[in-house]
């Protein structure tokens, strides 16, 4: 099977990354070998093993995708401020993300530097503002401080969550649950009924927190990353 190289990732890391969908058809005696690619992500809807002589295992997770069919709520949406609304041009979102991709692959495989995982969020967060990767951002404020803060996209009558999170020393305060229900009202205002919500099976606390809210797993793909090796 072909490894398709990843334009924006190679453009970003700054080197040939590659990328494998394996089908249902799979065979575990395939072999993955490339001198062109330093790096490649291989994902599947099934668990996999594969061999390479020119790439070493790094890193694996289960990206699981959570789902659920808006209804239409009562719940206050007292303090949470609309972006749009009451932008700032400080660093709290950018360390939300971080807080939000602490369980992501990019920041959980040691091959990728905390400097690259910062920048790629900090990308993340320029172009949520920017409308490119979200429609809305929602956030919540005490004080001067941000505490927590939530993106969302819509797209052909769906819509995702992009990034949420709470400051750690502000969690446990119900802020993660105000969030989602704004966002979850915010869709169906907009005649949107399904709300998906990415995350890993790794992050167990995000999966009981996201089941707890009425959320169902509609997919669960293993990612594993490949690194060229170097003698």
């Amino acid at each position: 099977m072909e490894i398709k190289k990843l334009e924006w990732d190679s453009q970003f890391f700054g080197f040939p990354v590659g990328d494998v969908f394996l089908e249902n058809d799979f065979s575990e005696s395939s072999v993955f070998n490339s001198d062109y690619f330093s790096f490649f992500q291989v994902r599947s809807r099934m668990p996999f093993d594969i061999m390479s002589d020119t790439h070493s295992l790094s890193y694996m997770e289960t990206k699981i995708l959570f789902y659920k069919v808006l209804k239409e709520s009562t719940n206050s949406e007292e303090g949470i401020i609309d972006f749009d609304d009451s932008p700032f041009t400080d660093d709290s979102l950018y360390d939300l993300a971080y807080e939000s991709g602490k369980y992501s692959r990019y920041r959980q495989d040691k091959k990728i530097s905390e400097v690259k995982f910062k920048e790629l969020y900090q990308i993340w967060i320029r172009n949520s503002i920017n409308k490119s990767f979200a429609d809305k951002i929602f956030y919540i404020k005490e004080k001067e401080n941000i505490l927590g803060f939530v993106t969302v996209k819509i797209k052909n009558n769906e819509a995702q969550i992009g990034l949420i999170a709470v400051l750690p020393n502000a969690q446990g305060n119900g802020l993660g649950k105000k969030l989602l229900l704004k966002t979850e009202n915010y869709c169906f205002e907009n005649d949107v009924k399904t709300l998906q919500i990415p995350t890993q099976s790794e992050n167990i606390l995000a999966c009981k927190f996201y089941t707890k809210m009425g959320f169902k797993i509609s997919e669960q793909i293993i990612i594993k990353h490949y690194w060229k090796n170097v003698f």
